[in-house]
């Protein structure tokens, strides 16, 4: 049983191995630690996202919740 993000691979190879898990993947890990990649996912899916942004550093950051207010 894995509940938390990190244990992907170790579950990935139980699984290969045939024992029992429940819970966890290195895909899950991804979804969960790649957020570009798991709006991709979610668009191929046809499941709507809400919009986001990235930045560097806090300048970058206030510019774009200023440009998210208006």
């Amino acid at each position: 049983v894995a509940d938390c993000t990190g244990s992907g691979t170790l579950m990935d190879r139980f699984r290969e191995a045939d024992v029992p898990t429940f819970g966890g993947s290195s895909f899950a890990d991804r979804l969960e630690a790649d957020r570009k990649f798991a709006e991709q996912v979610m668009h191929d899916a046809g499941i709507e996202t809400p919009k986001s942004v990235s930045s560097t550093d806090w300048d970058q950051a206030a510019k774009a919740i200023a440009g998210l207010k208006g």
